[in-house]
């Protein structure tokens, strides 16, 4: 896949989750930061959360742990990154 094809899939990425998803304005602003960077994989649940502290997943809800996590690269030889998402309900 090109590089202009692959950014063009990210930015697709990021359009859906704006828009099936309310967040906050910081994540929106994260969302739009990491929009030209190499998307590793995204991952979401309805159920259960992310911990932000060790990045497990856990299938019951825990207050203040995340919904969406989206691990990323700057750069191809840069280590991967890990963010994680809020909703807003």
């Amino acid at each position: 896949m090109s590089n202009h094809a692959l950014l063009e899939k990210h930015r697709q990425l990021i359009v859906h989750l704006k828009e099936r998803y309310v967040l906050s304005t910081n994540d929106l602003k994260v969302l739009e930061e990491i929009h030209t960077h190499t998307i590793n994989c995204v991952a979401f649940t309805t159920e259960g959360s992310f911990d932000a502290n060790n990045g497990e997943f856990y299938p019951q809800e825990i207050r203040g742990n995340y919904k969406i996590r989206i691990r990323f690269q700057k750069n191809e030889s840069d280590p991967e990154n890990t963010i994680y998402l809020k909703l807003i309900f």
